[in-house]
């Protein structure tokens, strides 16, 4: 794939063709080359994508968002916050969309993160 020249061009094109005609590959790099498919490691959901509904309609004019269990009291975040459908643990979303922590959000331990991704929101 780091071949040079004309011939370097032409065998990363018929490679890349004929990888791209099967199904899984063509999915797996869609996602790799869009970004959804990217994760960081974290325990947890932490560096993962956050795919939940209403997400992506609340980020275009936010920058993090705080997505509390359905059943969860609420808190005082100065962000965005939303509901999670289920009863998994909250979620403190970064803007590019992966999440930047997890856990319970009475203990206050996604302040401190916060206050990093946005100085004075925490």
């Amino acid at each position: 794939m780091t071949l040079g020249g004309v011939g370097g061009r032409v065998a990363r094109a018929v490679v890349l063709r004929g990888l791209l005609r099967v199904p899984l590959v063509a999915r797996r790099g869609a996602g790799l080359f869009s970004g959804v498919a990217i994760g960081y490691p974290g325990p947890g959901p932490v560096g993962t994508r956050a795919v939940v509904p209403g997400l992506a309609e609340v980020q275009r004019g936010a920058g993090c968002v705080l997505m509390l269990p359905r059943a969860a009291a609420d808190v005082d975040a100065r962000v965005p916050v939303l509901r999670r459908p289920d009863d998994g643990p909250a979620l403190l979303v970064r803007p590019d969309g992966y999440v930047a922590w997890a856990g319970d959000p009475a203990s206050g331990e996604w302040r401190p993160v916060l206050s990093r991704l946005e100085p004075g929101a925490g």
